[in-house]
């Protein structure tokens, strides 16, 4: 037994030394620490390895390009046959940050215009009374015309006017318009506009009958309308004599009557009409007493335009020099510009912004304008101006 297992020994350890002398150049590749390496056949290269299958490249695919960065959005354009923007417009306000943009397709914005004053502006009222009073004072014009023509539809159509509907300006302005000859055709007509709710065509039709004769029936109407404040000193002028107004019999007695009146304006209205008449000792008193006592300086003002068309006259010279020393600067420079006399060294100026004269007061809605012009100054609040005077 023990024979045959040395034997087997044996055995395999020749057929290892038969197998190591095979290998012996291998061996000597490999660096073996005794065996000079032989000359070998140069071994065939290796076959590169093929990559693992996650990093092999998918067959005939290119590799993936990068993008380009997104194109910026199209640039927004106005709509076709929208109107430019106004030059000098202000640029639209930029969105605000985060707001969502417009609906494709969206209408542009409307164009801004530059915004119209406001209808109850000082500027709009302004430009709107300057237009009325422009097309008021065309069309008195035409009528005006109508009453110096001597053609008989003219004629018609100046009465027309006066019995008409139309605007109460244009109703007096036709009455005024009948000049002093008398027409039979109109006097019942104007008889019948006493009764006239718009007092300017009561005025002047009461103011004409006088004159064309009715006095009987015309001057208690015009007391009645004085006790309404209302001067009526042309209702009795006759004509002029070198350059002074005259007047008809009744004037004195209604002058006389009218210095007593409680209106301010019908006693200077009045006290004018004395002066005129050569009755300066009873006009005179009430002229001074205003332009000394009277408080408002726009009814000293309205005094002194009164005595304007008398400044010749010795006693109205007085008054115009005792106006001219007046406190309110607006006051005395009016008397010295009446007078043609400058300001006394040292004088105080006319309050800023002061108008050198106050409007004319303000005539009854509708009434034609006086010829000559009405009292220089509006009465304050809560009074009553004298209306159809003149001073």
């Amino acid at each position: 037994m023990l024979n045959r297992t040395i034997s087997l020994a044996l055995t395999a350890a020749a057929l290892a030394l038969v197998g190591c002398k095979k290998d012996a150049p291998a061996a000597g590749a490999q660096g073996g620490p005794s065996a000079a390496p032989a000359p070998a056949a140069p071994a065939a290269p290796a076959a590169p390895a093929e990559p693992a299958p996650a990093e092999k490249p998918a067959e005939g695919a290119p590799a993936a390009e990068a993008k380009p960065p997104e194109a910026p959005a199209a640039e927004a354009k106005p709509a076709e046959g929208a109107a430019p923007a106004a030059e000098g417009a202000a640029p639209a306000a930029p969105a605000a940050e985060g707001a969502a943009p417009a609906a494709e397709g969206a209408a542009p914005a409307a164009e801004v215009k530059p915004a119209e004053p406001a209808a109850d502006s000082p500027e709009a009222q302004a430009k709107k009374l300057q237009e009325e009073m422009e097309q008021r004072r065309k069309r008195i014009q035409e009528i005006y015309t109508l009453g110096r023509s001597a053609e008989q539809s003219d004629k018609d159509s100046l009465k027309a006017i006066i019995v008409g509907a139309g605007p109460v300006y244009e109703r007096a302005s036709a009455i005024r318009a009948l000049g002093k000859e008398k027409r039979p055709d109109v006097i019942e007509d104007l008889k019948k506009l006493i009764e006239d709710p718009a007092t300017a065509v009561k005025i002047e039709a009461a103011i004409k009958l006088y004159q064309w004769g009715e006095a009987a029936f015309a001057l208690p109407v015009l007391k009645d309308l004085r006790s309404q404040g209302v001067a009526l000193r042309r209702a009795f002028q006759t004509g002029y004599d070198k350059g002074k107004p005259t007047y008809d019999d009744n004037a004195l007695g209604f002058f006389k009557d009218g210095v007593k009146n409680e209106n301010v304006y019908v006693r200077l209205d009045s006290a004018v009409g004395l002066i005129e008449l050569g009755k300066a000792k009873d006009g005179v008193p009430v002229v001074k007493e205003v332009l000394s006592k009277e408080e408002k300086y726009h009814i000293r003002l309205a005094a002194v335009n009164y005595l304007t068309p008398l400044k010749t006259e010795a006693p109205v010279k007085e008054l115009l020099e005792l106006a001219a020393k007046d406190t309110d600067e607006r006051v005395s420079k009016r008397a010295r510009d009446v007078l043609g006399v400058s300001a006394p060294e040292g004088a105080a100026p006319a309050p800023e912004g002061a108008a050198p004269a106050p409007a004319p007061a303000a005539a009854p809605e509708g009434a034609a304008p006086a010829a000559p012009a009405a009292p220089a100054a509006a009465p304050a609040a809560g009074e009553k101006p004298a209306a159809g005077g003149n001073p």
